[in-house]
């Protein structure tokens, strides 16, 4: 494996699939030989960076894309693309990609995804994933389903915890950092948030900056004290975070961070793969915003996870063997 072609939502300043894409070029420089990677970006012109072996190449231009597939000897798809949600369009897409690499002899594999599929049938995207591809790596246990070729991975994200720059003491929950997407339960949110703000600090951080900082925007209308920080770098997220106690987040690479970082935190998506996942890494279910309103918003031990090192430190374990697997 020399030459690898990256495709997932790159460019569009969200941090998760930024951070996956650090994330994943960081695992493949690990193992063996001098790489270079193709990384289709949200960008109108390709650029070289050097340093790093990348080239960056315009996601809708498709001459680019072919001579990329042509160049490489290896194609990764990294993130939740298999889904309909968003649209049917993009979803084929991200297909139509991996299938043009397979046709060309080359090796393809499925990274860190999830299947979400509702307008098209299932059975039918399942079967091109299998025909399709080498080996897929799935970050819920529920879709190991899919074939002989599926393995559990948990969120590569995780690789990045560092036992040695996490402080695992208690402390006392003065700044509440939340990472929240758009959602309907606007009104709830609202009233979460006035209610948390009379009590703490509140850091409000926009991971997809342009959906998520217009509504927090909107979040912090009604509140007397509050802060958005927004991100620049993926590398200096744990900066970011330094002075939060405490997460609360829908968003599921909010979740994945808390990990890292080794901080108690809330889930409150009602979003199925993140409820899939959290099942998956950490063993418990989102808390209902209807529920916790009748608990007035009360933050206790009841209602907050902290995650366990042991148990990060073994994803980031698993992580490293279905990387040193791959490569």
């Amino acid at each position: 494996m020399k030459k690898v072609l990256l495709y997932g939502y790159f460019g569009f300043n969200n941090f998760g699939d930024e951070w996956l894409l650090n994330t994943t070029l960081k695992l493949f420089t690990i193992f063996s030989e001098k790489k270079e990677f193709f990384v289709l970006y949200n960008i109108k012109e390709k650029i070289k960076v050097v340093d790093k072996n990348v080239v960056y190449i315009p996601r809708w231009n498709i001459i680019e894309i072919l001579k990329s597939v042509f160049q490489v000897d290896t194609v990764v798809s990294i993130g939740g693309l298999f889904q309909d949600k968003t649209s049917v369009s993009s979803l084929m897409y991200y297909l139509l990609i991996l299938i043009f690499a397979k046709i060309l002899n080359k090796k393809v594999f499925v990274l860190n995804t999830e299947l979400d599929i509702k307008k098209l049938p299932k059975s039918f995207v399942v079967f091109l994933l299998n025909f399709f591809t080498d080996g897929i790596l799935v970050r819920n246990k529920v879709d190991l389903k899919i074939s002989k070729k599926t393995k559990f991975c948990p969120d590569i994200c995780l690789y990045n915890f560092d036992e040695k720059q996490v402080d695992i003491e208690k402390k006392e929950i003065r700044t509440v950092g939340i990472v929240v997407k758009q959602t309907t339960n606007f009104v709830l949110l609202s009233e979460m948030c006035e209610v948390l703000s009379k009590q703490y600090k509140l850091v409000f951080i926009p991971f997809h900056i342009k959906e998520d900082y217009p509504f927090c925007l909107k979040l912090c209308e009604r509140l007397t004290s509050c802060e958005i920080r927004v991100w620049d770098r993926i590398e200096n997220y744990k900066n970011m975070f330094a002075d939060i106690d405490l997460i609360i987040t829908s968003r599921l690479h909010g979740i994945i961070l808390a990990g890292v970082l080794c901080k108690p935190f809330i889930c409150i998506s009602e979003e199925e793969k993140i409820k899939k996942m959290i099942k998956t890494t950490f063993e418990l279910q989102p808390v209902s915003l209807f529920l916790w309103k009748q608990k007035r918003f009360c933050i206790t031990e009841e209602n907050l996870f902290y995650p366990k090192i042991d148990k990060i430190k073994e994803y980031k374990d698993l992580v490293l063997k279905r990387f040193y697997d791959l490569v």
